[in-house]
């Protein structure tokens, strides 16, 4: 049952981020700081910020739960 769920959700993420590299392929400027600009696509800029943030809460969800 678990690995039919996790299969399920795989799925979901990966259609829901090809839906949004679908409607955000225009490019956009990000500032690395503020000498360094790097351009990417939109929904890149959103997939890599939604993963970052995904990543620091399970960082500190784990960090909670061992200490």
């Amino acid at each position: 049952m678990t690995r039919w769920l996790t299969a399920i959700v795989a799925v979901l993420v990966v259609i829901a981020a090809g839906y949004l590299v679908f409607l955000n392929a225009a490019p956009v400027v990000v500032r690395l700081t503020p000498e360094r600009t790097a351009s990417a696509p939109l929904a890149v800029a959103l997939l890599v910020a939604f993963a970052a943030g995904g990543v620091v809460v399970a960082l500190v969800a784990t960090a909670r739960a061992c200490g």
